[in-house]
C-alpha cells in the first residue's frame, strides 16, 4: 500500500517512479526491498510449510479441504509473484512476462483466451501492465485473504494434525484407509480427541511467545536482505530488443527449464 502511493502503472512513468521511490522517498529502499524479498521469503516459507504437511500425512481425513485450500493458496502466492514480476517494467520484467504469457499460451484449448486475457490483447504492453496492476494489488490479495481465512477457520475447527504415527495407531484416522476413516466410529472418535483438546488446550501467551520469536526472527532477517541487498534492476523495458535473454524468479527457474527440453509442438508438455 505505501508503495502504490507513489507508483504509476504506465509504461511511460514507471519505471521512473520505481526510481523516484528507491531515490528520493525517505526509506524508499528500504520499502522496495521487503516487498522484493519478502515476496521470495513466503514462497519459501509456503513451500516448506506444504512439505512437513505432506511428510506428516496431515492432508488426509479429515483435512482434505484444508489441505486443498493451501494449496489454492501457494497458486495466489505464485499468482502474486508473476503479476508483480512486470510492474518494475525493465528489460527484465518486460521479456520475462512475455515468455510467461506465451507459456499460457501454449495451453491446449483454452490457451489463446486465457493469454489474451492476460495480455489484454495480442502483445504484452500498457494494458497488460494495468491488468497486471490490478491483479497484484486487488484481485490476489483478495483472494489471499479469503482463502486464508478459510484455511485458519478449518485449522481451528479440526485441531493440530497430530505427528505421523503407526498404521492404525490414532483415533484421529490420520493413517486409516479411506474407507475407515470415513467410518462413523472413525469420525466421531475423532470429534470427541478434538473436543477433549480444546477443552484442554494451552495457555494462549506459550503459542503467542512462541510465534513471537519466530515472527521476529523472520522479520530481522527480511530487515536485514533489505537493508543490505542490492534490488536487481536492468535499463526501462525495449520490446524491439528481440535479443535479450529473459530470466525468471527462482521460483519459476523449472518452468523456463523445462523449456528448453520441450520445444516448438512440445513446448506444451512441458508446460503441463
Amino acid at each position: 500500500v505505501a508503495l502504490s502511493l507513489y507508483y504509476v502503472p504506465t509504461p511511460d512513468h514507471a519505471y521512473e517512479s520505481l526510481k523516484y521511490i528507491t531515490q528520493t522517498v525517505p526509506f524508499g529502499t528500504f520499502l522496495r526491498g521487503l516487498h522484493r524479498w519478502g515476496a521470495s521469503l513466503i514462497v519459501v516459507g509456503a513451500v516448506l510449510h506444504l512439505v512437513r504437511v505432506f511428510y506428516m500425512g496431515a492432508y488426509k481425513y479429515p483435512r482434505e479441504m484444508t489441505w486443498a485450500i493451501g494449496v489454492l493458496l501457494l497458486v495466489v502466492i505464485l499468482g502474486l509473484g508473476f503479476t508483480g514480476y512486470l510492474l518494475p517494467w525493465d528489460n527484465r520484467a518486460y521479456w520475462a512476462t512475455v515468455v510467461g504469457t506465451s507459456i499460457v499460451e501454449s495451453w491446449p484449448v483454452i490457451g489463446g483466451f486465457a493469454a489474451r486475457i492476460l495480455r489484454v490483447g495480442t502483445d504484452v504492453g500498457i494494458r497488460t501492465l494495468i491488468r497486471f496492476y490490478n491483479l497484484h494489488t486487488f484481485v490476489l490479495p483478495a483472494l489471499l485473504g479469503w482463502f486464508t481465512l478459510a484455511h485458519l477457520y478449518l485449522v481451528m475447527r479440526q485441531g493440530i494434525a497430530p505427528p505421523p504415527a503407526r498404521k492404525g495407531a490414532s483415533a484421529t484416522g490420520t493413517h486409516f484407509p479411506p474407507s475407515i476413516a470415513r467410518s462413523a466410529d472413525a469420525r466421531e472418535a475423532y470429534r470427541q480427541e478434538v473436543e477433549e483438546k480444546q477443552r484442554t488446550g494451552l495457555p494462549f501467551y506459550e503459542a503467542l511467545w512462541k510465534d513471537g520469536v519466530v515472527a521476529l526472527a523472520l522479520f530481522t532477517l527480511l530487515a536485514a536482505m533489505a537493508l543490505f541487498l542490492e534490488i536487481p534492476t536492468e535499463k526501462v523495458a525495449d520490446p524491439s530488443d528481440v535479443n535479450y535473454l529473459p530470466r525468471p524468479e527462482w521460483y519459476f527457474l523449472f518452468l523456463y527449464e523445462l523449456l528448453w527440453y520441450f520445444k516448438g509442438p512440445w513446448m506444451v508438455v512441458g508446460t503441463f
